[in-house]
This record gives structure tokens, sequence and C-alpha cells, in this order.
């Protein structure tokens, strides 16, 4: 006589108390950080207009952010390592707000730029890139958007919306394909979205097109950084030693700063304020400037990998 034993159903992990307030805690943290990267892009124009400076202190307000930023990744991975995450993320969102609440009072540009500025190698390559890639399209199309369409920046947000919309959507997509394939061929993708919408740029710029022929370029850059950006955060901290994931991804993100850094600097070296750009060719270049950049990196990850 036999008997059979059914199989006990596999059990439920429970529930872990808190999880979605710190989810939703992180995801609000790093829309900070993407708000504060991007907010004054959009006002570039007014920012010119309203305390002067041309374009070397407009790249000072954005680069003294990004600069401090990207020096400082290192030190904070290794805090979050040895005090722990949860510490280091209160008491940084504390000293992010009072630092953007002294920025709005600011009574000249170069105030702003000293508030905003207190103080695995493929992968590595592949985030500077990235960010070098957003920072630049990012400072040269607002001055673009103004000088050439007149729009006024309420209307360059809304026009920026077909890039900046994918940021917040596309990660879900991401996390999917990185589960399923591997961090690799999102960033990838990635990084060839990323040079072919830069080259979309430059040739609709060029042209002398409206604004319905940047659209490719807008939606081909948003798709680009967020497919490459979660994917470079789990190919760093994954390939990173045990016990060292939050300096791993310091270090990536110190690369992504400076990449962001160099790309303002690279890009508004061929753009004007104020001074009439015949054709808007400065621009065209501008732009172009970051599809070299990711086709390169691109090209960096893909030859890590045969090797």
């Amino acid at each position: 006589m036999t008997s059979t034993v059914s199989a006990a159903p596999p059990a439920v992990p429970p529930a872990v108390p808190g999880r979605t307030r710190a989810l939703a805690g992180i995801a609000l943290g790093y829309f900070m950080v993407l708000l504060d990267t991007t907010v004054l892009s959009v006002a570039e124009p007014d920012l010119a207009r309203s305390f002067g400076g041309g374009v070397t202190g407009l790249q000072w307000t954005v680069t003294g952010y990004t600069l401090v930023f990207g020096a400082a990744l290192l030190t904070a991975g290794s805090a979050a390592d040895r005090y722990g995450a949860h510490r280091v993320f209160r008491v940084a969102v504390a000293a992010f707000g009072l630092g953007s609440l002294l920025s709005a009072l600011a009574p000249s540009l170069w105030a702003l730029v000293g508030l905003r500025a207190p103080g695995v190698p493929g992968a590595l390559v592949a985030g500077a890139a990235v960010n070098f890639a957003m920072s630049g399209v990012l400072f040269v199309l607002p001055l673009l958007f103004q000088q050439a369409l007149g729009l006024t920046p309420g209307q360059i947000g809304a026009a920026l919306l077909p890039m900046t919309l994918p940021f917040a959507v596309n990660p879900l997509l991401t996390g999917r394909i990185v589960a399923r394939s591997g961090p690799r061929p999102p960033v990838l993708a990635g990084l060839g979205l990323l040079a072919a919408g830069g080259v979309a740029f430059g040739a609709a710029v060029w042209a002398g097109a409206s604004y319905p022929f940047l659209l490719a370029g807008l939606v081909a850059t948003g798709f680009g950084v967020s497919f490459a950006l979660p994917a470079l955060a789990t190919l760093i901290v994954t390939a990173a030693p045990e016990g060292t994931a939050g300096m791993a991804g310091g270090l990536l993100n110190a690369a992504r700063q400076c990449g962001a850094t160099i790309g303002v600097a690279v890009t508004g070296a061929f753009v004007t304020v104020g001074v009439p750009d015949q054709g808007h060719h400065g621009a065209a270049y501008a732009l172009v400037m970051p599809a070299v950049v990711c086709a390169a990196a691109a090209v960096a990850v893909a030859r890590r990998r045969a090797g």
C-alpha cells in the first residue's frame, strides 16, 4: 500500500513594514536630484536676463552643483556603508531642502552659484557619457527654444516633456529587461538611443527645422537615459565586492556628475547668450557632441564584454 503526500504550498514571505514608505521616500529623493539638476535649464533665459553674466555664469550655475555633488558622492557612499543608508538619507534631504530654500532667495547669479556649490571601468565611462548627453542637451535646448522659437519658460518646460516623461515611466520597463536579460543590453540600447538623439537634434537645428522635427531627438534622449541609468546602477552594484555597494554606487554617481559638469562646459562653448547665431550652427555642433560621446561609450561597453 502506498501513500502520497501532497507538497506544501510555497511559503509567502512576510511583508516588511515600511517598505512602501521607504520606496516612496527614495523615489521622491531621486526626483529631487533630477529636479535640481534640470530646473535651472528651463530658467536659463530668465537668469541671463535678470542677473546677467552670460554663458559663463550660466555654466557655473549648473556645474557648480554637479561638481560638488560628484566630489561628495564617494564620501557619501562610504558614510552610508558605515552609518546606515537611512540615517545618511535623512540628513542629506534636510540639507538639500535648506540649500534649495536659500538658493531661491539668492540676490545675484554668483550668489546662486555659491549656494548650489558650498563646499567597473566600462560602466563608469557609460555613466559619465549618459550624464554628459543629458546635461549638455538640457543646457543647450532651453537657450535654443528661447532664442530661435521665442518660447517662455513655461512653454520651454512643456516642450521638454517628451524627453523628461520617459525618465519617470520607462525605468519600470528597464527593470524588467534587467531581470530577464541582465543590465548590459539596456545600457547599450540606451547609449545607442542617446547617440541617435544627438544626431537628430544636430540635423534638425542645422536645417533650421521647427519644433516637431526635434521631437525624435527628445523622445530618443528620454528613453536613452531611462534605459541606461537604472541598468548601470545594477551593473556597478552587483559587480562590487561584498560590503562595498555604497562605495560602488557613489563611484558611479561621481562619474555621472563629472560627466554632467564636463557636458555643460563643452556644449556651452558652442552657444551664445544675447548674440545672434546665424543659422544656430553653434547649437547644432553642441547637440552633436553628446552623440559622439555616447557612441564612444557604447563601443567601450561592448568591447569590455568581448574582452
